[in-house]
C-alpha cells in the first residue's frame, strides 16, 4: 500500500507497506507479568513466567468482531524489545486464553503463535525472482533486524468474550530482572515500510550516436529521486503509439517468440558524478545477443523503475505522520520509528570480488574444520553492508561450528519412517551481540542452512553459548526453508 509524507520542507517522500495489516477496532489495554501458578500447560516443562497482554474494546462486543488472529510488533527500547523477542518466540510453552480477565483460561499450544518475517511474502527489499529467499534474508537482518519482531497469535476465535479478553504467554524461563513489559510494548496494527515507489522515467529519444543512454526518473526532482530497480524498458516509434516491450539481456527469455532485432537492454549503475546529489545514476544501452550496440527501429525508450527519494527518508524523525493514497478506516498514521540511512551499494573494490567467490561458496559442504567456519564467516560477511562494525562483529561472534549425521523421524505417525540428514551446532559468542539478538540470528541462520541440505535430507541448527551452558536451543530441522519434521 503506497503511503507519503510532505514533511520535509515539501518535498515528498514515498513508502510503501511490506505486511498485509488487519485493522481491528481494539487497543492493547496493559501488559503486565502476571502469576506463573494460575495457569498449566501440555509441556512437561513447568510454567516458570506469564506474560498477560489485555486486549480492549471500548464500543461494542468483542465476540462480534469475530477476531480469529492479531499481529503485535514488539515495540520499545532495542534491549528489551530483542529479549522480550527472545522469550516469546523461543522460551514459549503454550498460551492461555482469558475471556473478560476472569473465566476459564483455554489453553493453546506454542504453536498458537509464529513469527513473521521468514516467508517468501514478507520480503522488505525486492528481491530477483530466481535468486533464494535465504540470502534475502541475511540481508534484511543486517540492515533491518526490526522487520522480524513481529509475532502472530492465532486461534482467538476460541473466546467468546465482552469487553476485552486476556492473552498470556507462558513461558518456560522467568526473566524477572532482565525484561520489563508494558502496553507500549505489544503494538498493534503495524507493518515494515520501505522508501520505494514505483515510476516511470523520462522517456529517451534514441540518436543512435551513442551506446549508452542516462536513465532520469523524474526531471523536476532529480536531487530527491534514484533509481532502485529497472524492472523493465519499453520501446515506441513515431509511426505506433504502441510500446514494445524489451526483454532484458541477463534472462531466460532469448529463445521467446519476440523478435531477436528488437534488442535486448542492460542496465548499469555509477557513482554520480554530482557534487551535491548523494547515491549513483543509472544508464540503459540497446544490445543484440552477441552484447553488441544495436540500433533497432524505435525512436524512444523508456524505463519502469522502483525509485528511492535518496537521503530524504532517512531525515523523518520518530512519529512522524503519514498520509494514505487509499480510502482506510483509520484516523492516523505514523512512523513509529526513525527510517534508517540508505545504504549505496559497493560499486568497485574488494567487495565485487568477494561476490565472485560467492559462486564457489555456495558449494561448500557443511563440516566441523576451521576452513568450513571461515567460509562461513565469508559468505555472512557479503551481506553487511555499509561501515557499521557491529555487524561485521556479530558475524564474528560465531566462534566455532560442528556437524554431524543424524536420524529423525518424519511426523508423529511411525508408518512414516525415518530421514537421514545434518546437525549443525553453532557456538556463539553473546559478548559480541550487544545491542543485537543472537537469538534472531540463529534464526535467520536456520533458515539459510536450508539451503545446504539434499535431496531427501534436512538441516537441523543448535545453538551454544560460551555464556551459557549446554544447547540453549534447537530449530525444527528444514529443507528449503520449510519446517519438514
Amino acid at each position: 500500500t503506497p503511503l507519503y509524507t510532505n514533511a520535509l520542507q515539501g518535498h515528498p517522500v514515498n513508502f510503501r507497506t511490506c505486511y498485509p495489516v488487519t485493522v481491528w477496532p481494539v487497543s492493547v489495554k496493559e501488559a503486565r507479568f502476571d502469576n506463573p501458578e494460575l495457569y498449566t500447560t501440555t509441556s512437561r516443562k513447568p510454567v516458570a513466567a506469564a506474560i498477560t497482554v489485555r486486549i480492549e474494546r471500548s464500543r461494542g462486543a468483542m465476540r462480534e468482531l469475530k477476531i480469529d488472529r492479531l499481529r503485535f510488533y514488539l515495540n520499545g527500547d532495542l534491549m528489551q524489545a530483542n529479549a522480550l523477542y527472545e522469550l516469546i518466540a523461543g522460551q514459549l510453552i503454550g498460551v492461555a486464553l482469558v475471556p473478560d480477565g476472569d473465566g476459564k483460561p483455554i489453553v493453546l499450544p506454542p504453536s498458537a503463535v509464529t513469527s513473521v518475517g521468514f516467508n517468501v511474502d514478507d520480503e522488505v527489499i525486492p528481491c530477483p525472482r530466481y535468486s533464494r529467499p535465504e540470502f534475502r534474508l541475511l540481508q534484511e537482518y543486517f540492515v533491518f533486524p526490526e522487520k522480524y519482531r513481529f509475532i502472530d497469535v492465532s486461534g482467538l476465535e476460541k473466546i467468546d468474550a465482552d469487553r476485552h479478553f486476556d492473552i498470556v504467554f507462558l513461558l518456560d524461563t522467568d526473566p524477572t530482572g532482565r525484561v520489563v513489559v508494558d502496553a507500549n510494548s505489544f503494538a498493534l496494527g503495524c507493518t515494515p515500510i520501505v522508501n520505494l515507489f514505483v515510476k516511470s522515467t523520462e522517456p529517451i529519444r534514441l540518436s543512435h550516436l551513442q551506446s549508452e543512454y542516462p536513465l532520469v526518473a523524474d526531471g523536476r526532482r532529480e536531487r530527491t529521486t534514484e533509481i532502485h530497480t529497472v524492472l523493465g524498458v519499453s520501446a515506441s516509434s513515431d509511426a505506433s503509439d504502441a510500446a514494445t516491450v524489451l526483454e532484458p539481456y541477463f534472462s531466460f527469455s532469448h529463445a521467446t517468440h519476440r523478435p531477436a532485432e528488437a534488442g535486448y537492454w542492460y542496465a548499469r549503475r555509477t557513482a554520480t558524478e554530482r557534487k551535491d546529489f548523494p547515491g549513483t545514476d543509472m544508464s540503459v544501452s540497446i544490445v543484440d545477443l552477441d552484447f553488441t550496440p544495436s540500433t533497432p527501429a524505435f525512436q524512444t525508450i523508456f524505463a519502469h523503475t522502483l525509485c528511492t527519494n535518496r537521503d530524504l527518508a532517512s531525515q523523518l524523525p520518530a512519529g512522524s505522520p503519514l498520509s494514505i493514497e487509499l480510502a482506510a478506516p483509520v484516523t492516523e498514521i505514523t512512523c513509529l520509528t526513525k527510517p534508517t540511512r540508505q545504504l549505496d551499494p559497493p560499486l568497485e573494490g574488494r567487495t565485487l570480488w568477494r561476490l565472485i567467490s560467492h559462486l564457489s561458496l555456495n558449494q561448500l559442504s557443511l563440516g566441523s574444520t576451521p576452513e568450513n567456519l571461515d567460509a562461513l564467516h565469508e559468505i555472512l560477511q557479503l551481506y553487511t553492508y555499509g561501515d557499521e562494525p557491529s555487524r561485521k562483529q556479530q558475524v564474528d561472534g560465531i566462534e566455532a561450528m560442528e556437524t554431524r549425521t543424524v536420524v529423525k523421524r518424519i511426523g508423529n505417525e511411525a508408518w512414516r519412517g525415518f530421514c537421514r540428514g545434518t546437525e549443525v551446532t553453532l557456538t556463539f559468542n553473546e559478548s559480541m551481540f550487544v545491542g543485537s539478538s543472537t537469538f534472531l540470528f540463529a534464526s535467520v541462520l536456520s533458515r539459510f542452512f536450508a539451503l545446504y541440505s539434499s535431496i531427501n535430507s534436512f538441516v537441523q541448527l543448535r545453538a551454544r553459548s560460551t555464556q551459557r551452558d549446554g544447547v540453549w536451543k534447537t530449530w525444527p530441522p528444514m529443507v528449503g526453508g520449510r519446517d519438514i519434521l
